[in-house]
């Protein structure tokens, strides 16, 4: 799944070249407060799988899941960068 930006303008002409984020990583934080708790770090293969890292424990999920699950405790998201036509 990427993100698409709209291309900025350019004295009011909008650049030709449509560039393009996917999400690779996402980083929560499961706690009450920045004082207790815990990390918890999703990442993606590259492909379409992606792991669960609780301490010991690593489980695959899909996209989907990893953004439900994290969209109330991301605390910090990685995106790779790709330019329009790669």
């Amino acid at each position: 799944m990427g993100i698409s930006f709209k291309p900025p303008l350019h004295q009011g002409v909008p650049f030709p070249l449509q560039n393009e984020y996917r999400i690779t990583s996402v980083l929560s934080h499961i706690g009450s407060n920045m004082r207790h708790g815990h990390y918890i770090c999703e990442s993606c293969d590259c492909n379409t799988h992606w792991l669960s890292f609780d301490n010991e424990r690593v489980q695959q999920l899909d996209q989907k899941s990893v953004l439900r699950q994290r969209s109330n405790s991301a605390y910090i998201l990685f995106y790779e960068y790709r330019a329009a036509g790669e």
